[in-house]
């Protein structure tokens, strides 16, 4: 690692003394480091020392600077610190700590050579808005370098993005063009890389939104730093593009991957990033971004730094999320989407106490479509409420055909996803259903699943409340498949919580660890008076260990397979009794 330039004793004394504010940088490991600052400098910062004014320049450069030109500067400086810009001529609005408004600052910078070859950045800074005595030429200066900052912002906001300082898609798009023009000419290959991170809102609720815009900025920085600003995008959130050559690729993702714990002090994520490599003469940057995007998107879930090329398999993946999309009113309008039912039962008794409500599509042309295959696009899409609500409908409809037929109503669960709520009044939209069908409240159960509380916790709290107020109960579902924690149980409260099959899985290994994971489980929620249900129960001796544990419910394949309404009204009608649910009798 390179070490910052030191001047003599002598020479530093007197740079130092000097009432012109001005301050010496230095490019160290693609940072601006300050190697010296004057008295006229630490005066204008309005910090209490030069150490703390040197502290702040190398931690928090731009802490002060208005906003609104914060990225528009900090990309200007980086560009001259590198040596693209040979120099400096920036103005914006800044205010010292003591400061109240902001002022306009006028900075003015080159470059100079040390004599042992030490490449250095010299910046003068004056305060133009200071001074009330200004004579009126002054005052006209000052009056146009402010209208030079407002031209200056409005011209960079038409390209560049404010919170990154990188150009915006727009003007990207116009950028790919022309170099995969010129990299075609050449024998190159375009390549277009989409890049996010693993769980940010994980990290926005952990560390807050301020920290979670910083990690942005600096993956931003990084970003230019690997790739050069005019190659890279911020596209929103924390998402960014890149376009290189297909050469360069692999060698430059290793450098960002390698370099991703030097931003925000080390407190980084894990990065995925999708690959998408241009045919000849295909250079549709839209196209290129929504392939890469989509070969990024494959690696969901995966809490590494790693990289996927766009292959075939993407591309099916690619024109079944479009025919889903297509067809998705009609799929409901011709009840393509049909409820199955799964029974839910009492390990002590052996009988049906719930069952859950499982959306399958029975396509015409591909057959049944797994849940899996069409649930994550329509929640991407936000459209998923619609299924969800078409779905209450059918439970509501077979429950009127229990009641015909005299088969006593038990609850009815319905998974939702918590961007169903921001989507409508999900609540309310329930509410009047089952009021209308004159159906009790208490008969449908609302599952959430465990990731809703990562993607937005205070979300889910009004949601369980709400759910509550409204006469609904509220389950957990997946409890062990992604972020648990006991402490869920004691920040949420849930009416029951369903064990992920994982758990179940692990009962299986043969150090015993799995069944001893399972039984504290249990123990610590039937302490905690929370019910809880195991689902993806399939053998006698799972069934036996949880009862034996203190289990409340089980689900799985040993007791029932999701079946749709004729076959579970025909398996009712000849268990009216409700209490012959052995195994043996339901194969």
């Amino acid at each position: 690692m390179t070490e910052a330039y030191r001047f003599s004793p002598a020479v530093q004394s007197v740079l130092e003394a000097s009432p012109v504010p001005f301050a010496i940088y230095q490019l160290l490991n693609h940072r601006c480091a300050v190697v010296l600052v004057s008295d006229g400098f630490v005066k204008l910062s309005g910090e209490r020392s030069r150490d703390a004014c040197i502290h702040l320049m190398n931690t928090d450069m731009y802490r002060y600077t208005d906003p609104a030109d914060a990225a528009r500067v900090e990309d200007q400086g980086y560009r001259f610190a590198s040596g693209i810009e040979e120099n400096y001529n920036a103005v914006y609005h800044s205010r010292a700590a003591s400061q109240k408004e902001y002022h306009l600052i006028h900075a003015m910078g080159r470059h100079i050579q040390t004599e042992d070859g030490v490449r250095l950045a010299v910046v003068w800074y004056m305060d133009e808005t200071a001074a009330s005595a200004y004579p009126p030429y002054e005052q006209e200066l000052v009056q146009s370098l402010n209208q030079t900052v407002q031209i200056a912002r409005k011209q960079r906001k038409n390209y560049y993005d404010d919170m990154t300082g990188l150009p915006n898609m727009t003007y990207f798009h116009i950028l790919f063009a022309d170099a995969a023009k010129t990299m075609s000419a050449e024998g190159k290959t375009p390549a277009v890389i989409y890049l996010d991170y693993s769980s940010m809102r994980l990290f926005n609720h952990r560390y807050g939104f301020a920290e979670g815009d910083e990690l942005i900025r600096g993956l931003g920085r990084l970003l230019s730093t690997v790739f050069g600003t005019e190659s890279c995008a911020h596209v929103g959130s924390d998402h960014f593009a890149v376009f290189t050559e297909g050469d360069r690729l692999d060698r430059q993702l290793d450098q960002l991957f390698a370099s991703l714990t030097g931003i925000n002090h080390g407190n980084v994520l894990p990065l995925r990033a999708g690959i998408y490599l241009c045919s000849d003469g295909d250079y549709d940057v839209s196209r290129a971004c929504d392939r890469a995007k989509a070969a990024c998107d494959h690696l969901r879930g995966q809490y590494v730094s790693r990289r996927m090329l766009f292959n075939d398999q993407i591309r099916k993946e690619i024109s079944r999320k479009a025919y889903i999309l297509d067809n998705f009113t009609r799929a409901l309008s011709e009840h393509w989407v049909r409820a199955y039912y799964q029974r839910i039962v009492d390990p002590e008794t052996g009988r049906v106490t719930d069952e859950e409500a499982l959306a399958r599509w029975i396509d015409p042309e591909s057959g049944m479509l797994s849940p899996d295959e069409f649930i994550p696009i329509l929640e991407d899409e936000g459209i998923l409420w619609k299924l969800d609500l078409y779905m209450a409908q059918q439970i509501i409809q077979s429950m009127h055909e229990k009641q015909r037929n005299g088969i006593p109503l038990v609850p009815v669960s319905l998974n939702l996803s918590e961007r169903d709520f921001r989507s409508c009044n999900m609540i309310d939209k329930l509410s009047r259903r089952m009021d209308e069908a004159g159906i009790e409240r208490k008969y449908l159960i609302i599952e959430i699943t465990e990731r809703a509380i990562g993607r937005d916790p205070k979300l889910l709290a009004k949601i369980i409340e709400e759910c509550g107020k409204a006469g609904f109960g509220v389950w957990l579902d997946d409890f062990g498949s992604e972020y648990s924690s006991l402490n869920i149980l004691s920040c949420y409260h849930f009416d029951l919580i369903k064990l992920d099959q994982k758990f179940l899985r692990t009962m299986q290994k043969e150090n015993g660890k799995g069944k001893l994971l399972v039984a504290e489980i249990l123990d610590f929620t039937k302490k905690a008076e929370i019910h809880t249900l195991a689902e993806g129960v399939e053998t006698r001796e799972e069934a036996d260990f949880l009862k034996e544990h203190g289990v409340n419910k089980i689900q799985g394949y040993l007791f029932s397979r999701p079946e749709p309404e004729e076959a579970q009204l025909a398996w009712y009608r000849n268990h009216l009794s409700m209490n012959q649910t052995e195994p043996d009798r339901l194969n």
